[in-house]
């Protein structure tokens, strides 16, 4: 059985969103909580509003999330 090779560079889809959720989540630990409520606030309109055509829709629902489990792990909610 041969091992299919693969180029250190090439990242894929899945471990670009894994990616993305980590960076996401520990960026916010470094940010102000004026700065993670106006993600929160921002992010929710941007997804209610995209909600049901945009595709990046579910992505502005994990910044809201993510901004809020911050703020809760601060004890600000």
């Amino acid at each position: 059985m041969s091992k299919t090779y693969r180029s250190p560079d090439v990242t894929s889809w899945a471990e670009k969103c894994e990616n993305w959720h980590t960076a996401t989540m520990a960026r916010y630990k470094k940010l102000s909580v004026a700065q993670l409520e106006f993600i929160r606030a921002d992010a929710y309109e941007a997804a209610q509003v995209g909600d049901g055509w945009n595709e990046k829709a579910g992505q502005y629902w994990d910044e809201v999330h993510y901004a809020s489990m911050e703020l809760k792990a601060r004890n600000v909610m």
